[in-house]
């Protein structure tokens, strides 16, 4: 079961809601029945609650003027997993 955290934007809403929709049976809203979290909005590493549950973040997109090392490397002790569609992404993810 996943437990899903995720800013609640329109879009962000939107991708969740069609996700639960069609998976159901792998999602709770109770992160004690969870064997791992998704992190949707990897800037919302903060609320991940303390936790020896792996974590999936996605990241949807990296700019490089943005990018906070701090955040970034805060993320990186976190993540178990790394969801990104975007080559450019996986590639900033890699180093």
């Amino acid at each position: 079961m996943i437990f899903i955290i995720y800013e609640d934007k329109w879009v962000c809403k939107k991708i969740i809601e069609q996700w639960k929709k069609y998976n159901s049976d792998k999602f709770t809203l109770d992160i004690k029945k969870a064997s791992k979290i998704w992190l949707f909005n990897h800037y919302l590493y903060k609320k991940i609650p303390k936790t020896n549950l792996p974590i999936i973040t996605t990241i949807h997109h990296i700019e490089e003027r943005k990018l906070n090392k701090k955040d970034f490397e805060e993320i990186d002790k976190l993540t178990s997993y790394y969801h990104s569609i975007s080559p450019r992404t996986n590639e900033t993810i890699k180093n």
